[in-house]
């Protein structure tokens, strides 16, 4: 249990631990598969970094911006201009 618990606080999901106990029980080398899915991992929070960092960007850009106009066709002209933007 101290293992999936380490490996879980290491952003490694079941799929990815199951994989290495496998690995680990063939008898094979785990350093290559445990790498090969912190590689991964590594990937999807880059991507996930860029990702948070385009919609602040949006949402400062939101902020600085209110053209409503009184009787606006909008609901709300900045979430339809945020909306473009991304």
């Amino acid at each position: 249990m101290r293992f999936i618990r380490r490996a879980r606080l290491l952003g490694l999901g079941l799929d990815d631990i199951a994989d290495i106990l496998a690995q680990h029980r063939r008898g094979g080398p785990v350093c290559p598969t445990v790498k090969g899915h912190l590689r991964e991992r590594l990937q999807q929070i880059d991507t996930a970094i860029r990702d948070l960092e385009t919609l602040r960007r949006c949402l400062a850009e939101a902020m600085g911006e209110c053209a409503e106009a009184p009787r606006s066709p909008s609901v709300c002209p900045i979430i339809d201009g945020a909306a473009a933007g991304l």
